[in-house]
């Protein structure tokens, strides 16, 4: 039997990925084993999980009542990983012949889930819920975006350090190209010296050796304790310029359209306290940016860029055709800790 390793040794993507995704999930039980059962309630959709002892007093046991018991439910957790959205229904009836042959020597708490891209079409998973159901195992489609959601929901802002793990695992699906932009989330960066040529030309730029956090629909600019420019990101180019000209050494979100590249050529000519015109540059281009004022409530400035949910900071859910001004007028007057 493999443990899960701090570092990976495998060669294959997908066992990578997977080792990963368990890897925070450890991270999570060890701060506590509520955050971990909080994340599996989320994705399976199951409020009887329960991940840890249960503490009683006078429970009877057949025929007698002891005075307290520490009890522990058992369950198995398996996953089957693809990096596409496609799982292949017959190895899932495969795989679920076996765990359930398994189940009936341990007569545990089975669940299989099924981690790609997307979600599976709504038949298939019915299909092979049914077939699992019947055989006493629970199965559950889920994407790598809805683990991105639930670690993140289990994890306070002022949890620094395992907010630093989960924010690395995340960094790490965004780079890997597992994750779909979320309409209800919004990647807030600080800015200093910046935040003029940001506002003026509409985008945000990073080194292209940092990670990539282009799967967030959302983009803040963050400057004195609140988040006052709000932006629908429109692309995320890594690019490089010479002589007048913008070249795209790659194309992460949207498209390299000439509009972008213009905007992409006036800020590193009019930036002059960065040297934006000596290496790959990672520019997150916006649809024009919206005034806002999303306070942070808790001491002290931001760490760096991180992400923030939206719906539960306005207390409602977030359309996927929502604007950057409906998003900022939503925001304005808020808090986030």
């Amino acid at each position: 039997m493999a443990n899960v390793s701090f570092f990976q040794r495998y060669s294959q993507k997908e066992n990578h990925v997977t080792n990963n995704t368990l890897l925070v999930m450890r991270h999570l039980y060890q701060n506590s084993p509520d955050k971990l059962e909080q994340v599996l309630r989320e994705l399976l959709g199951d409020d009887k999980i329960e991940i840890g002892p249960n503490f009683t007093q006078q429970q009877r046991v057949a025929n007698n009542v002891p005075d307290a018991m520490i009890a522990q439910a058992p369950f198995s957790l398996y996953f089957e990983t693809k990096l596409s959205q496609a799982l292949d229904l017959g190895q899932l009836k495969r795989h679920v012949e076996s765990i359930a042959s398994q189940r009936e020597r341990n007569e545990v708490e089975t669940i299989l889930i099924g981690l790609s891209t997307a979600r599976m079409l709504t038949k298939d998973e019915d299909s092979i819920a049914t077939f699992a159901k019947e055989r006493g195992v629970l199965f559950r489609s889920v994407s790598f975006s809805d683990i991105r959601d639930a670690v993140l929901g289990a994890c306070a802002d002022y949890e620094a350090s395992l907010r630093a793990v989960v924010e690395d695992y995340i960094d790490f699906l965004s780079a890997q190209g597992l994750l779909y932009a979320s309409e209800d989330w919004m990647l807030t960066v600080p800015c200093g010296v910046s935040y003029a040529e940001n506002q003026r030309f509409g985008i945000y730029y990073d080194g292209a050796d940092r990670p990539s956090r282009s799967p967030c629909r959302f983009l803040g600019i963050y400057k004195d304790k609140r988040v006052s420019l709000v932006g629908l990101i429109k692309a995320v180019l890594i690019c490089t310029y010479e002589a007048g000209e913008v070249f795209v050494q790659a194309v992460e979100r949207g498209s390299s359209d000439p509009e972008a590249l213009d905007r992409i050529r006036q800020i590193v000519e009019a930036t002059s306290y960065y040297d934006l015109k000596g290496e790959a540059v990672r520019f997150y281009v916006v649809d024009g940016f919206e005034a806002t004022d999303l306070v942070k409530a808790s001491k002290g400035p931001v760490r760096g860029a991180q992400y923030l949910q939206i719906s539960p900071i306005i207390g409602a859910g977030v359309s996927a055709s929502a604007t950057a001004h409906e998003v900022g007028e939503r925001l304005r007057g808020k808090s986030f800790l």
